[in-house]
Order: C-alpha cells, then structure tokens, then sequence
C-alpha cells in the first residue's frame, strides 16, 4: 500500500457507519484541498481526534477542535451536513446543486475565519499552508 492511501475495506466502513459524515466530508475536504493545493484534509481538520474516556468510543462529529468551531461559529445556523444528507436520500438530479450550494457556503466560512489567529498566535492559514491544522497533508 502507497503512503496515505486508504483500504477500500476501511471506507466501506466508513461509508457503512457514518453515511452522514462520509457525505459531507467528501466535498468539503475536496473543496479544502482545491482551495490550498492540498495532498488531504481529513476528518480531524475540524474534529478531535481521540476515544471518549469512559466507552473507549472514537469521539462522534460533535467533537470539533479549535479550527472546527471557528467554522461553526460561522456556520451553525446553515446545516450543511443535514442538506447534503437530505438532498442525497432525495436520490434526484438536486444533489449536485445542493453540494454546490454547500461547498459555497463552506468556503466562505473558511474565506472568513483563516485569517483569524488560532490560540498560538498563527492565522488558520498559516497553519493549514504549513500541514501544522490536524488532518491537513501537503503535496510532496
């Protein structure tokens, strides 16, 4: 297996469990990779890594770690993960307009926060331009 590649087993997983999350995820994280020239942006970009101490559980998608809730501060009244959830049960030719409408959305939110400084003192994009943010990879 090539660095940074995923089993197929392990996003049939994830598609299986967390159908919610691997929809949003997939056009956010490609609009973050388009958007910086990035190799990935993952899950942990915005959501904490780690196990909940008392279930041993990965901690669910309401767990967001500092550059997460700066997105959400912009973003909590848009439900994007809700209308990219809704538009893909619809099964209808609105899917891609709602993704499009979604990645907008999303993109003006990180437009507005990445000059923001994180608790370190650096802008969100400096970290993200660096790989310092969780769950951003650089192209080599």
């Amino acid at each position: 297996m090539t660095r940074g590649a995923i089993p197929h087993a392990m996003i049939l997983f994830l598609v299986v469990l967390f159908p919610a999350v691997a929809t949003a995820h997939a056009p956010l994280s490609k609009a973050m990779k388009e958007r910086y020239e990035l190799r990935s942006a993952s899950c942990y970009t915005c959501h904490v890594k780690g196990k909940d101490e008392k279930t041993g559980k990965p901690l669910g998608k309401e767990h967001l770690n500092p550059f997460g809730e700066a997105l959400h501060a912009v973003l909590k009244d848009k439900n994007l993960t809700q209308k990219l959830q809704d538009a893909k049960e619809a099964d209808d030719e609105s899917e891609d307009k709602v993704k499009e409408e979604v990645v907008a959305e999303f993109l003006k939110a990180i437009e507005t926060v990445e000059n923001e400084k994180s608790a370190n003192g650096n802008t969100w994009l400096s970290l993200i331009k660096s790989g310092e943010l969780d769950g951003i990879k650089l192209k080599d």
